[in-house]
């Protein structure tokens, strides 16, 4: 289950009796006015849908898609992983009208060679690639922060593996 935990502290308790074990949850944002302007809207029902998930015993791993407006933010993500428990996922910012691209996105991107530096430079350790379920996508670049925090990296840029399927699709 993939969410933005909007209204998943009325839910938390029903997915778990209900068998769901785990879910991913996206959060661009640890502070309230990011968040805002991010995603649009308030970031205090995620927060309150993030500790009922784990209150109830559900493994949950955080999704933030990095860019300029929220790269600050990556400290503070790593906080909010640490204090509920998580394991931290940084996407890359897609560009969704590849290949002419999109002024607005080229403005917005990050490249994931300075998020690394980022997060190296807060004492991150890079421990290699972290599978992708069914060899399928972007490998994931794991790293360690120094209490044992696992954060890992969702770069496009890095290489694609794609089942054959997805051989016909226009933007791979």
């Amino acid at each position: 289950l993939v969410t933005n935990g909007t209204r998943l502290g009325s839910w938390a308790l029903e997915l778990q009796a209900a068998g769901l074990s785990s879910l991913t949850l996206s959060l661009d944002a640890a502070s309230a006015e990011t968040f805002l302007s991010v995603r649009g809207g308030d970031i205090d029902p995620v927060l309150r849908g993030l500790d009922a998930a784990r209150t109830v015993g559900l493994q949950v791993r955080l999704n933030s898609v990095i860019s300029r407006r929220n790269l600050h933010e990556v400290p503070g993500l790593i906080e909010v992983a640490r204090h509920y428990g998580t394991t931290l996922k940084l996407l890359d910012l897609v560009n969704l009208a590849a290949p002419a691209g999109d002024p607005e996105w080229f403005a917005d991107f990050v490249p994931f060679p300075e998020v690394r530096a980022a997060l190296q430079a807060l004492g991150a350790t890079y421990e290699g690639l972290e599978s992708t379920p069914g060899g399928v996508g972007a490998p994931l670049l794991s790293f360690r922060m120094p209490d044992g925090l696992q954060v890992v990296m969702k770069d496009s840029l890095y290489g694609l593996f794609f089942a054959p399927s997805c051989r016909a699709c226009a933007k791979y």
